[in-house]
């Protein structure tokens, strides 16, 4: 672009408005977007914000509920293992005391059962000789044993061959009361029968096979039931001892999980709000850039708009409105010659301006050549019209005169008529008719002064015409 076409376009009164329409659109464009771009980002960087809190604080809450949970499950798991440990360990202690309880009655019964059955050997030279102290030496002997409550002899009939019975012995004594029969071992032997702490052990007396008498001795598991009942003791304090040993490592490993756990939530929930203020700075950051970048660019959208406003209008609506103007002035200005054109081609709108103003041209010109044609008819016209109006100012003159010669005469005619009158009102009588054709010839003369007045005045306008109508005359003639 060159500096003269620069010039043009600044002073260009045309494209003055365009381009501060353009500028005002522009500025109100870049002004309006950097206001909704700041509004909207800052709404999408509130949101964001938002978002990522809500989403941090229902992540903390869903850790808390988790931490809730995994709490609750330890316990549970804490809970469900002692009462599972203290399950298996009171099962295999149940076990293993019914099995120590009858691996002790066992042993306890066969050792009964070899005490009884020696007792039996013993017993059978007696029993054939019958000798009762003896015997009662041996139950005696038996009877010393602590878990021996009584032992008595019988033949082989069934007789006893014993009566003795340890009286000064509680437990027997208790027999005694809550049995039945006669005599003090048949009371103790009946009671024996229905307590399940003790045991009735039965041996038979078989020297050479045959059946020549029994030994029935009653054993007390009292020892052995108070044994394993301490034993019971020892095995439940020691389960209570495994079972709170275990609590106190659950409790404890625990309250280490669920304090390792809190830690490392608060980590992530400290890791996270920094991401969360991180990924809010990056957000304006970049909204800023945005902005700045969107700005930026609607101003060079705005700038370029102008330019290529400025080239299209400045480049082809422009010169042809300087030659259109200057066609004009051209034809104007000067001696105004009418039969030159505006010479411009195309097919827009300056194009049609440009052939309405040549044909405005012609008819001005056909519109000339009339008006010349016709001032010539009319100054020709004017110079007849002129020619008449002197002769008939000149026949007007003498019409004057003789009207005036007229006038004069009819005064002194009026003069004669009224000394007439005056003479002959002493006549009135006989005069009448004289007096009559007098009053009709004044009438007459009046009228006819009137009608001359009346010739004057349009003599007069129409001078005036013939006047007014050369100066027009000589108007013509000095334009043409």
């Amino acid at each position: 672009m060159t500096p003269r076409f620069l010039k043009s376009l600044v002073t260009s009164r045309l494209l003055r408005p365009v381009f501060l329409i353009l500028i005002i659109a522009g500025v109100l464009q870049v002004a309006l977007s950097q206001w909704l771009i700041s509004n909207q980002v800052e709404n999408l960087v509130d949101t964001a914000g938002s978002a990522l809190e809500a989403g941090s604080r229902e992540v903390s809450e869903s850790f808390g509920d988790t931490r809730e949970d995994v709490r609750t499950r330890l316990q549970l798991m804490q809970q469900r293992t002692t009462e599972e440990l203290a399950g298996e360990l009171t099962r295999q202690q149940t076990a293993q005391q019914e099995r120590i309880a009858s691996n002790v009655r066992s042993a306890v019964m066969a050792e009964a059962q070899g005490l009884a059955d020696v007792l039996a050997a013993v017993a059978a030279p007696l029993i054939w000789d019958r000798d009762v102290p003896k015997l009662t030496g041996l139950v005696e002997l038996a009877d010393a044993r602590e878990s021996v409550l009584f032992a008595i002899y019988y033949d082989q009939y069934g007789e006893r061959l014993t009566r003795y019975v340890d009286r000064t012995d509680d437990r027997v004594r208790t027999l005694m009361e809550q049995g039945e029969g006669r005599g003090a071992a048949n009371k103790v032997l009946d009671a024996a029968s229905r307590d399940p702490n003790i045991v009735i052990v039965t041996a038979d007396i078989k020297p050479q096979g045959t059946a020549i008498g029994q030994l029935r001795m009653g054993l007390s598991l009292e020892g052995i039931n108070e044994d394993l009942a301490a034993l019971e003791q020892q095995f439940s304090a020691t389960i209570t001892g495994s079972i709170d040993a275990l609590r106190q490592t659950l409790e404890t490993e625990t309250g280490q999980v669920n304090q390792r756990l809190q830690q490392q939530l608060a980590t992530m929930g400290a890791d996270t709000q920094a991401r969360i203020d991180s990924t809010v700075e990056a957000l304006d950051r970049e909204a800023g850039s945005l902005s700045s970048n969107l700005s930026f660019l609607a101003i060079g959208s705005v700038v370029v708009l102008i330019v290529l406003v400025a080239a299209v209008l400045g480049g082809g609506l422009l010169p042809r409105v300087l030659r259109l103007s200057s066609a004009i002035w051209q034809i104007a200005d000067g001696e105004a010659d009418l039969t030159r054109r505006v010479s411009l081609k195309g097919r827009d709108e300056l194009t049609e301006m440009a052939r309405g103003m040549n044909q405005f041209i012609a008819r001005i010109q056909e519109l000339v050549s009339d008006v010349k044609s016709s001032a010539e008819s009319a100054a020709e016209k004017a110079r007849e019209q002129g020619q008449i109006s002197r002769d008939a100012v000149s026949a007007v003159n003498r019409q004057q005169q003789e009207v005036a010669e007229v006038s004069d005469t009819m005064s002194a005619m009026s003069g004669r008529i009224a000394e007439v009158a005056d003479s002959v009102q002493e006549m009135a009588g006989s005069v009448q008719n004289v007096n009559a054709e007098s009053e009709a010839t004044a009438t007459i003369s009046r009228d006819v002064r009137e009608r001359l007045d009346q010739v004057v005045a349009n003599v007069e306008q129409a001078v005036a015409a013939v006047n007014e109508l050369n100066s027009q005359s000589t108007e013509i003639d000095s334009v043409l």
